[in-house]
């Protein structure tokens, strides 16, 4: 990732933060709520990924065995 898109992100990340915690929080404490959001986030979504994998996994083994 090169660092026009780097900032690109960040940049979208704290729009939302202000959007979102400005009245909530104050400014200097958004990266303790942040910071955790987007760590859950990722834990969801790997746990997602891995529920998918599971499944296709199932499916593969069920359709193996119907021959």
């Amino acid at each position: 990732m090169n660092t026009a898109a780097h900032n690109k992100i960040v940049s979208f990340i704290w729009s939302i933060a202000d959007d979102c915690l400005r009245d909530v929080y104050v400014r200097g404490k958004y990266r303790d709520v942040i910071l955790p959001m987007f760590v859950l986030r990722r834990l969801d979504a790997s746990a997602d990924i891995l529920a998918l994998e599971n499944q296709s996994d199932g499916l593969i083994r069920e359709i193996l065995n119907m021959n």
